[in-house]
């Protein structure tokens, strides 16, 4: 078993050269350059023993000293362990840490304000001479998400200098409760070893944002008298992409998030505690999140684990920001420390992707990615890998790099006053998942305006259908992470950005007050967990037709609608978008008239508009013969009025549009004109931009559709065609003269 010594708390402290202080370990402070850590500590008998120096992390980075012997150099961010063993005895031995902050080789950034020190915990391990080293937890889901395999690969270490039998046991527990339980002998012959354990359960409880459940993985060694154990919690779900969605669990799923990163207050710098870790995320997951990216370096490992236990979904990277990618130097280290990060977390269900760098400039970055991409997988298959894009690169060529370099999703910051960025990648990045890793900021904080649009924009391709052309994948988006969690300091921008050093972006303030942007960012998450209904708002005009005093008969129009109507309104609103209308980026034209909801009466007269589109003359289908059967007083028309405009913006008033001609079953015909400001005038009440009042004298409006109250507003009028009842009316004929415009029906009835 492992024995521990806590080596937090107070140490000494200098500048080179400088007097001692007192400096609590584990802390952050605001950047000196360079300073040394020391302290002494006390050890028992450790003969037959092993002994490690863990260190969790150093910002920006460490040199390490026992007992006047270098043990080694830490890059930041990450744990290190460093076998001491032939450096210490019993009773008091020293440590000495060299740290080096803002002159660090790796680390510092420009983006943020930087702090320095030992930031993370510090302890010693005396273990056995045979334990183990590294675990790794995989598991393939079956039966529909209810039943999985599960493999436990275990690397074992023996520090004896002869072969060691050792019998490994694995204990899966739900609740406290025993699930399963294996166990195997294994003989180490060199300093290390491999085990694997095969595990097939009936039935689990999946992990997920809803429902976070954990298992407790117990893993233990035996070798004679020595032993080493370790406990994992560890979950049942699977994060994959299919298409062009991300899948948790076989359920298709948004990515709802924030960019967070892990700092506190003015000067507390990345060293957080326990409960602040947990209130963090625990308002996260309040405000509806599913995820949190963290960026842009390696958080506390205790992060991950709290995340996994109230489910969120995280991303992590390894500290790159606006580096050359090309640099050998520095992708080494990256990936020495996206390597760790893996090997640390790889087995917490939160984790959903490693993402290997932020915001780089990406034309000479496939080798790298490329690598980053194979280590990954390598040490855990089953996690997506990708990175974060910069808005400010060419997006064609992300999309060419992401592609060649096999990233299982695109990523994009969009950044914009109107959206534009996020409609310009969701045109581009279309054949993987989408997510905008970063979006928002300064840019439409607090300004309501612009937040309605971008809900707008995020709930379209939030809801995006498949299969649109050209490509056959539609503009999609399926994640997104505001920019950012919490306010941060920053020196270097200014206004608008920060104000008073302050990068003033976030939904809650350096101290976790929550700022009204908070509930914003709810509504968000609102708006990409429920397709928002389309507006359709229908107004009736009381007294229309109020003369005809009896129940009224509709015709059955259900042959004209279908896929040639469809096809005839597609090219109504794509010609008069381009003629009449000023295109916006949540628009690109007119929808065209859409019947949301059934309509059965307006006014009190039955008409039967079904749901969808009403029947549109024009082009090739500039004549209608719609069956009557029957004796008629009156034919009532619902519509008379052409799409998209017409009189009074366009048409000389009196002239013949189009003509509807009766033909009875004796042979005879009655002709009728639509003429315009007669019997016909505009559908549309918005011409250029202004409010319009189309009116028919002949032909009153019954109704008005609203579907966007900045641009589509219909008119339905009620044009009543005397008959004769004394005949058997067989056709009602409907027929454009003019073909510069297209003629709406939204249905017929007959007194």
């Amino acid at each position: 078993m492992r024995d521990t010594i806590d080596l937090n708390g107070w140490w000494d402290w200098q500048l080179p050269g400088g007097v001692t202080q007192k400096r609590i370990v584990p802390s952050c402070y605001i950047c000196v350059g360079e300073a040394i850590y020391t302290r002494d500590f006390e050890l028992p008998d450790i003969s037959g023993k092993r002994v490690l120096l863990h260190f969790e992390g150093v910002h920006y980075s460490g040199e390490v000293t026992v007992n006047s012997q270098l043990m080694g150099e830490m890059l930041p961010y990450v744990y290190y362990d460093f076998d001491i063993t032939q450096h210490v005895t019993k009773g008091t031995n020293s440590i000495s840490v060299i740290v080096k902050d803002i002159t660090a080789s790796f680390g510092p950034t420009g983006g943020w304000e930087d702090y320095g020190g030992i930031s993370r915990d510090v302890w010693i391990e005396i273990a056995d001479l045979v334990g183990i080293d590294e675990t790794q937890w995989l598991t393939t889901m079956k039966n529909n998400y209810t039943a999985a395999d599960a493999d436990i690969n275990l690397w074992l270490y023996n520090k004896t200098g002869k072969s060691a039998q050792a019998q490994v046991t694995v204990t899966l527990l739900y609740n406290g409760s025993k699930v399963a339980e294996k166990s195997c002998e294994i003989t180490i012959d060199k300093e290390t070893g491999q085990c694997n354990l095969h595990f097939s359960f009936d039935r689990v409880h999946v992990w997920s944002p809803e429902f976070p459940h954990l298992y407790s993985l117990v893993v233990e060694i035996h070798s004679g008298p020595m032993s080493d154990s370790r406990v994992l919690e560890v979950g049942f779900r699977e994060f994959t992409v299919r298409g062009t969605d991300f899948y948790l669990n076989g359920v298709k799923t948004f990515l709802k998030g924030v960019a967070r990163h892990e700092m506190w207050g003015d000067t507390q710098g990345f060293t957080l505690s326990r409960e602040q870790i947990e209130q963090d995320l625990t308002l996260i997951k309040e405000m509806g999140a599913n995820f949190v990216r963290l960026v842009h370096y390696p958080h506390a490992q205790y992060t991950i684990e709290y995340a996994s236990r109230i489910g969120l979904l995280v991303t992590e990277e390894p500290g790159l920001f606006w580096d050359d990618l090309s640099d050998e130097r520095i992708i080494g280290i990256a990936l020495h420390i996206m390597e760790k990060v893996v090997l640390r977390d790889r087995s917490k269900p939160a984790v959903a992707a490693w993402l290997f760098f932020n915001e780089c400039h990406l034309e000479q970055a496939a080798d790298y990615l490329k690598r980053g991409a194979a280590l990954c997988r390598s040490l855990a298959p089953h996690t997506l890998v990708s990175g974060a894009n910069a808005d400010c690169i060419n997006t064609e060529l992300a999309k060419k790099v992401f592609d060649e370099t096999g990233m299982d999703f695109y990523t994009q910051h969009t950044y914009s006053y109107q959206g534009e960025g996020v409609i310009k990648a969701a045109d581009i990045l279309r054949d993987k998942p989408l997510a905008m890793t970063e979006w928002g900021g300064w840019l439409i904080h607090y300004n309501p305006n612009l937040i309605k649009q971008y809900k707008a924009i995020i709930g379209r391709l939030a809801h995006a259908e498949e299969g649109s052309p050209p490509s056959g994948v539609a503009p999609h988006l399926n994640g997104m992470c505001w920019w950012q969690w919490q306010d941060i300091y920053q020196f270097s921008r200014g206004l608008p950005g920060c104000e008073e050093a302050i990068l003033s972006d976030g939904l809650v303030d350096r101290f976790r007050k929550r700022k009204s942007s908070y509930a914003m960012m709810a509504e968000f998450f609102d708006v990409v967990e429920n397709k928002p209904e389309p507006l359709f708002e229908v107004t009736e005009y009381p007294g229309v037709g109020a003369d005809i005093g009896k129940a009224l008969t509709p015709l059955d129009l259900s042959a004209l609608y279908g896929k040639e109507n469809d096809a005839l309104w597609v090219e109504a609103a794509s010609k008069d978008s381009a003629k009449h209308f000023s295109k916006t980026n949540i628009r690109d034209g007119h929808k065209g008239i859409y019947i949301y909801k059934e309509i059965k009466t307006l006014s009190g007269l039955r008409c039967d508009i079904p749901a969808g589109r009403p029947v549109l003359l024009r082009g090739k289908r500039s004549k209608i013969n719609i069956p009557a059967q029957r004796a008629a007083d009156k034919i009532c028309m619902f519509g008379a009025v052409t799409y998209f405009d017409g009189y009074p913006v366009r048409g000389v008033y009196g002239e013949i549009a189009a003509k509807i001609t009766l033909a009875y079953a004796d042979g005879s015909r009655e002709e009728h004109s639509l003429r315009h400001g007669l019997e016909l005038s505009s559908a549309s009440l918005i011409a250029r931009s202004s409010r319009i009042d189309a009116c028919a004298v002949q032909a009153p409006r019954i109704a008005m559709i609203t579907q966007d109250y900045d641009f589509e507003i219909y008119a339905i009028n009620f044009l009543a065609i005397p008959a004769d009842e004394n005949k058997m009316l067989d056709t009602i004929v409907v027929e454009l003269v003019d073909a510069e415009f297209d003629l709406v029906l939204y249905g017929i009835s007959t007194l």
